[in-house]
């Protein structure tokens, strides 16, 4: 049996939750950032984002993939007390956002390095709050998906009850 409509509606679906995780990203202020900020940064994540529709013995899954990383942490955040990230990330995240040397508490220049150790130690110590930009985006579409996902399985029923009587010889039409 090959439900059709129903995988078309599954595609429509797995596109918008995506179209629209890409708006939460670039959103300012988005699920609790500062109302200046969006989470993109250098786009990568966001150019990353798709999905995947698996079968399996039961149905079909609609999986939602990134090619970043560090995409589950942005999407979850990390907990207070884990250990601290890598310091090339962070370095390179520091650099994106042009995050220079300051004084110290003696007066003197402080070197990239101290201030990326820094940050790394206050992710660990401090965790990060989780961006919510997919899961958000599922629950929006999800409302639309219930009624659609309902018109195509009947759509396909009609035309798999149609496909076996036609197999049996009867004259049927679908209206």
């Amino acid at each position: 049996m090959k439900f059709k409509q129903v995988s078309i509606v599954s595609k429509f679906y797995g596109e918008r939750v995506v179209e629209q995780a890409k708006k939460n990203l670039d959103k300012k202020g988005f699920d609790g950032q500062p109302k200046g900020r969006s989470k993109s940064n250098t786009g990568r994540l966001k150019e990353s984002l798709g999905y995947e529709i698996k079968t399996t013995s039961n149905g079909f899954v609609i999986e939602f993939i990134s090619s970043a990383n560090y995409a589950a942490i942005v999407e979850e955040g990390r907990d207070k007390g884990a250990k601290m990230p890598p310091s090339g990330a962070i370095d390179r995240w520091a650099i994106q956002r042009n995050i220079r040397g300051t004084r110290g508490k003696d007066g003197r220049f402080e070197k990239r390095k101290s201030i990326v150790f820094a940050i790394r130690r206050s992710i660990a110590d401090n965790g990060i709050k989780p961006v919510r930009f997919f899961g958000l985006a599922m629950s929006k579409e999800f409302n639309k998906l219930v009624p659609e996902l309902q018109e195509a399985l009947l759509k396909d029923l009609e035309q798999i009850v149609y496909d076996d009587f036609r197999k049996k010889g009867f004259k049927a039409t679908i209206s």
